[in-house]
């Protein structure tokens, strides 16, 4: 996951989004 060194609160927002579906 090279988001998570990208900016952290995008990869939660990500992460919930996958959480969601």
């Amino acid at each position: 996951m090279s988001t998570f060194s990208a900016k952290p609160a995008d990869v939660v927002h990500e992460w919930f989004v996958i959480d969601a579906t």
